[in-house]
């Protein structure tokens, strides 16, 4: 029986926000957004799992290049989270 590898991918939207997705058998499923924060010092990360249980992370950093640093933060975790899922949801999906 052929087993389908579930895989992940960042996606960047219009509004600079970064997606995070795992592609599933019945397709793509969102499982974080990282955004500018509101208060305009760092980047929000939020990320949820299939039983939308969800947490809050802020990715705030120093110097002259912060807002990039903070956001390849929030990037570097997303990514971590969605690999996570990805394979958690090949396990199951066996």
């Amino acid at each position: 029986m052929p087993t389908m590898e579930s895989t992940h991918e960042i996606k960047e939207r219009e509004d600079g926000a970064l997606v995070a997705y795992v592609e599933r058998a019945l397709g793509p499923s969102q499982v974080g957004v990282a955004l500018p924060h509101p208060a305009g010092d760092g980047w929000l990360t939020i990320l949820w799992d299939e039983k939308a249980q969800s947490a809050e992370f802020s990715a705030h950093a120093a110097g002259p290049r912060c807002d990039e640093k903070a956001r390849e933060a929030a990037r570097q975790l997303l990514e971590f989270h969605a690999a996570i899922i990805a394979r958690l949801v090949a396990a199951v999906e066996k």
